[in-house]
């Protein structure tokens, strides 16, 4: 029977999992913690040409947003002009248009067609309001395939047919993108998240060549960034990959998940009890019950084990992982935690996690470990 409700633990943290990547995806409202310094997240421009600083965000997310336009202030203060985003190509003209126009009649365009996307939310707007108003000279790299091909990607090629530029460079690229868009979409309502990574990464490059060596910051999704990654979806290298490949050591990334923190998790434990773990008793800040809806499970409990990080940092995982976002609470880079599971048999199952700090497939999450007995 243990062994039983052992792998049935297995199979409900990886649903758990599952579960929340798309939870990952829904940013409304978020801060950053105190204890962060966002100096220790900013990539230092420390070369004159050739360089790439690629930021993993979570999309939408305020805290990250806010990270990145200093990051972008400082760049741009420092001479950088080279934005590369995680938009088709013609998005980012748009873009480009609108940054010399005197409203925002574009931009209120390109969010129209992309309401219900987890990066339409007000303060991506408002990104890129303050890049208007305050780095006035920021040129847009859009290196995605074609999302909304048959809304902002006909709307940009009927621009250039208006404005006589068909046929142009810039015509044969648009329909470009739109074909990867529609190659990536497919026929049978199927992703081909791996074409995708491949053409992000093919995209990207031949905008960067472009260029010519002139140092550029990119924001993409944190599940993009990483050469060592796999992509969440398929399992398949991600555009990074193919970046890190091409540029070596010109290629720096960095994730700013750490960086988010949900307000409507800023809750306080509502006691703190005792827990002995092996000899040694610990302050246990307690976070409440929820009840689960899963086969043999009811529910879970949580602790935070208070400054217990530097006693297990070291035991040995087992390779089972639980996002942040799973927690009634705001986590922090290393914590220990104990998760009460109860079974519907009356029975408990005990797990404890730390925070590492590590990304799993873009999502940044606790890692169970255990404890010798």
């Amino acid at each position: 029977m243990k062994k039983y409700r052992k792998i049935l633990l297995i199979v409900f943290v990886v649903l758990m999992i599952f579960t929340a990547c798309n939870k990952t995806e829904q940013v409304e409202s978020d801060n950053v913690s105190k204890e962060i310094t966002l100096e220790e997240y900013f990539i230092k421009n420390e070369k004159p040409n050739n360089q790439m600083y690629i930021y993993g965000e979570i999309h939408g997310a305020d805290s990250i947003l806010e990270a990145e336009y200093e990051f972008w202030q400082r760049y741009y203060n420092d001479g950088m002009r080279h934005l590369f985003v995680e938009f088709p190509y013609y998005t980012a003209q748009f873009l480009n248009i609108w940054m010399e126009e005197d409203n925002n009649e574009i931009l209120d365009l390109i969010f129209s067609f992309t309401e219900g996307t987890s990066g339409n939310t007000d303060s991506s707007y408002n990104f890129f309001v303050k890049i208007k108003e305050n780095c006035p000279e920021t040129v847009f790299h859009g290196t995605d395939v074609g999302h909304q091909a048959d809304s902002i990607g006909a709307r940009y090629l009927r621009y250039l047919i208006d404005e006589d530029m068909y046929p142009s460079e810039e015509y044969d690229m648009t329909k470009k993108i739109i074909d990867q868009g529609y190659k990536y979409y497919g026929n049978e309502g199927k992703y081909d998240n791996p074409y995708r990574e491949k053409m992000m990464a093919e995209n990207f490059i031949e905008a960067y060549e472009k260029i010519q060596g002139e140092n550029i910051m990119g924001i993409y999704g944190g599940a993009h960034v990483d050469p060592e990654d796999q992509s969440f979806y398929d399992d398949v290298p991600t555009m990074a990959k193919g970046l890190k490949d091409k540029y070596e050591e010109n290629y720096h990334f960095i994730q700013l998940s750490d960086l988010y923190m949900d307000s409507g998790k800023n809750i306080k434990p509502t006691r703190v009890d005792e827990i002995e773990i092996g000899e040694k008793t610990y302050k246990a800040s307690y976070f409440g019950i929820e009840k689960i809806s899963f086969i043999n499970y009811i529910s879970r409990e949580f602790w935070r084990i208070e400054d217990a990080y530097d006693d297990f940092k070291d035991n040995p995982t087992n390779g089972n992982v639980l996002p942040y976002n799973n927690y009634p609470m705001n986590i922090q880079k290393g914590e220990v935690f104990k998760i009460v599971y109860v079974l519907d048999d009356g029975s408990e199952m005990v797990a404890y996690y730390r925070s590492d700090g590590d990304i799993w497939k873009g999502m940044i999450t606790t890692t169970e470990f255990l404890i010798s007995q």
